[in-house]
């Protein structure tokens, strides 16, 4: 009898593990990316950068590369103070890919409603951002990685060529 069980006990573990083991965390990510808008919100860039790893980085939308957690805030307060300067922000999660080891990719949308466009006007920015989320030791999400950035407008249709003349 123990032979017949314990192979259905074997199975029943191993797909509970897998289930649970390979889950997006898709909840925690969303409360991550609250916490992230919520900071950005308040002008608070000590407490947006507390949710990267201490050895995080972050690429802002000019270009600006930070690495590490100190490096992140004073980025992410250089953003603030200018182009995002009495912007409304709100992060939302489009997807969540596991990579495993506790590791996900997260492609979001950074809306910024009233920042400060290249033209030096207030519009609202649509920003995609692509972040790596990962768990760390005291099972808390963090942020290990962020890339915001605008899309391009699509180029205008290419004219017809030019018949020949005969």
């Amino acid at each position: 009898m123990l032979t017949r069980i314990l192979p259905c006990l074997v199975l029943a573990l191993s797909l509970s593990f897998a289930s649970t083991a390979s889950a997006a965390p898709a909840d925690d990510v969303n409360a991550l990316l609250k916490n992230l808008g919520d900071a950005f919100n308040k002008g608070d860039a000590k407490a947006c950068a507390a949710l990267f790893a201490e050895d995080g980085d972050l690429i802002s939308p000019a270009g600006q590369v930070a690495k590490g957690r100190a490096a992140v805030e004073k980025t992410i307060a250089g953003d603030i103070t200018g182009i995002l300067k009495g912007a409304t922000t709100k992060f939302s999660t489009d997807s969540v890919r596991d990579l495993g080891n506790g590791t996900w990719l997260v492609d979001g949308t950074h809306e910024a409603q009233n920042m400060t466009g290249p033209d030096g006007k207030k519009m609202t920015g649509k920003l995609h951002v692509v972040f790596v989320a990962s768990m760390s030791k005291d099972k808390k999400l963090q942020l290990l990685a962020a890339r915001p950035y605008m899309f391009l407008p699509a180029p205008a249709a290419a004219a017809a060529p030019a018949k020949p003349t005969k």
